[in-house]
């Protein structure tokens, strides 16, 4: 039989370039890029003045209005959308809880400002967060450097913005020194609301306002116009940041503008006199409150690899588990990743425990408490990075959860909006090209949103058409029992090829870490004889025994293997719990292999749907 081509062969567009003219034709998403030039106007010295002084710097930007009407009116953010403010308490103590950012204080302070107001009451508060970050592309071909703009809006919930989907976007290249105008069309529905399409098909009055800034603490003193070594949130003195002192606010600060001297202002307030914030030109904005906590550079950078990782210089091996990294070359990195150091950050506790005094393995234990669960106990220690733990309390209660105002975000969005569209490019002004990319990438996700609303991404093309066949159905097709019930004795004998995988994709919902699309994550089971042609691998995994028929909640419910063979069932090893709880100094379970009657190793098989 042959098989003659048709129609249905065809490609929707010829070639690659009408595949780019189709994309550029599309108006839905469609934000034409701006640009303006910037250049140094004040007084310079009259010999020899640094060359940026005579510089003429081009800025580009995108309407950032432009840009919350695509994510507000995205379809598929829209059943993770808070439309007002609210406050969250647990079921068991009526305790106050923060999670996503609407249930902080700090929006439900702005809604009382907005709800006074006649012109703006019933009005959808609407705060927007910024978050700048320098990125480096290519140091050995000219060190080309990008200082890119990103934009986010705090109504969606945390893990949206923390997976992105389309809710971290791109507005503008070296829009610092010229915040203010590249924000102008945000400004005029800061105060009066203007009507705004929303993606559940509603038309609501929204009111703009500036959020949290997220940036790293060089950009963070620039944008507060502090001197480096002093804290943007408080009036400590650099020389003692431990003492305890006031908060810094716009009014303030303002005051101490008119009435002190530059000079008195440098030195006792470490202010620089003669800059102004740019968030003092927007209504309702005090920067000093709305410089967002930084967990990448200040705890797990800062406090965990500046401070506590050169503390201690000794680091043991470890077994491998899925989603743990080993350091076999130790921790003498030349340069540190923020994956690096949280990669760390899980295997470095037992690895000093017993090599070091329980006193440090306790201050690790109180500080790894605080970067998981955002409680448990803070050093003191006169470093601005470290200092800024002390306001820490005060960031949660104001906007929830600092995981979603961290510069990991910005740092993460780096490689789909700069990184990758300049390798993309020819690397002969490759700013032109980056954005031409990123106008791209924006219709192509407008597009795909817009598809979803009228319902033309549902299913695939095989959907309905394929049905998995099994053995039982194939041999049995009249029977009607359910496939669990059919005893093992009935089952057919199966005499084909059987498979055997040295590894396995384990998808599951972590509630501790929501950073992925509603909550779910991946991991990789591993179990192979030569892991990267140099040594064996097999993962040790956490097993679930039935928590919710034993009532047993944590460790108590869960079991302890090293895998040896995946997919579809596992054969595991066991390890038995040393103990009825965790170790008291590092607050860490002890297990130890597993032996049958007659001391042999307590292999098992399980399914791997019972894996953890």
């Amino acid at each position: 039989m042959s098989v003659q081509p048709s129609s249905c062969t065809k490609t929707i567009t010829r070639n690659w370039m009408d595949l780019y003219d189709t994309i550029d034709a599309s108006e839905v998403g469609d934000i034409t890029w701006q640009s303006f030039e910037g250049k140094y106007t004040g007084e310079k010295p009259t010999t020899n003045p640094p060359p940026w002084m005579d510089t003429t710097y081009d800025v580009w930007f995108c309407d950032p209005r432009l840009s919350v009407h695509n994510i507000l009116s995205n379809i598929n953010v829209t059943n993770e959308l808070d439309l007002r403010p609210y406050r969250e308490y647990s079921v068991q103590g009526d305790e106050r809880q923060w999670n996503d950012f609407m249930s902080g204080d700090w929006v439900w302070d702005q809604a009382d400002l907005i709800a006074e107001d006649p012109e703006t009451i019933g009005s959808t508060f609407v705060p927007i967060i910024l978050g700048s970050d320098k990125t480096t592309v290519s140091v050995a071909t000219g060190n080309n450097e990008y200082y890119p703009l990103y934009l986010s809006i705090g109504n969606v919930h945390n893990n949206v913005r923390r997976a992105h989907r389309d809710a971290v976007v791109l507005v503008g290249f070296l829009a610092m020194p010229k915040m203010v105008k590249v924000l102008k069309s945000l400004k005029p529905a800061m105060s009066t609301p203007e009507v705004v399409h929303f993606g559940d098909g509603h038309y609501r009055w929204v009111i703009y306002g500036l959020g949290p800034y997220i940036a790293d603490y060089e950009e963070q003193v620039l944008h507060a116009c502090i001197m480096q070594g002093w804290c943007l949130k408080c009036l400590a003195n650099r020389e003692n940041l431990d003492e305890d002192a006031l908060h810094r606010c716009r009014h303030y600060m303002e005051a101490l503008v008119e009435e002190a001297t530059l000079g008195e202002l440098w030195d006792d307030f470490g202010i620089v006199g003669d800059l102004v914030p740019f968030m003092n030109d927007f209504p309702r904005a005090d920067i000093h409150q709305l410089i967002a906590p930084d967990i990448l550079h200040q705890v797990i950078k800062g406090m965990f690899k500046d401070h506590l990782v050169d503390w201690v210089e000794k680091i043991a091996a470890v077994a491998s588990f899925s989603g743990l990294r080993r350091f076999p070359q130790g921790r003498g990195f030349k340069q540190w990743t923020g994956d690096d150091s949280k990669a760390l950050m899980k295997v470095y506790l037992p690895a000093i425990e017993g090599h070091v005094p329980q006193d440090v393995v306790r201050t690790f234990c109180a500080f790894l408490e605080f970067c998981y669960f955002t409680t448990g106990t803070v050093l003191t220690f006169s470093l601005p990075r470290q200092h800024s733990l002390k306001h820490y309390f005060c960031h949660i209660t104001l906007f929830a959860a600092p995981n979603s105002l961290c510069s990991s975000i910005t740092e993460n969005k780096h490689i789909k909006a700069v990184k990758e569209p300049y390798r993309h490019s020819n690397h002969f002004n490759a700013l032109g090209q980056m954005l031409v990319t990123n106008q791209c990438l924006d219709k192509l996700a407008a597009m795909r949103a817009d598809f979803s609303r009228c319902g033309m991404l549902q299913g695939t093309c095989l959907s309905g058409v394929l049905d998995p066949p099994t053995i039982l159905l194939q041999t049995l097709p009249n029977d009607l029992r359910n496939l669990e019930d059919v005893p093992f004795y009935e089952c057919p004998l199966y005499e084909g090829k059987i498979s055997v995988f040295q590894s396995a994709s384990s998808r599951f919902y972590a509630p501790s870490d929501l950073s992925g699309v509603a909550g779910m994550c991946t991991e990789h089971i591993c179990a192979c004889l030569k892991w990267r042609n140099e040594h064996t691998r097999y993962d040790c995994v956490f097993v679930n025994m039935n928590i919710s028929e034993a009532g047993e909640q944590g460790m108590h419910g869960l079991e302890v293997a090293r895998v040896w063979v995946t997919y579809p069932c596992a054969v595991i090893r066991w390890f038995d719990k040393v103990g009825d709880g965790p170790d008291t100094d590092p607050g860490m379970w002890v297990v130890c292999p597993a032996h049958a009657a007659n001391h042999s190793p307590a292999d098992a098989i399980i399914h791997i749907g019972s894996i953890f």
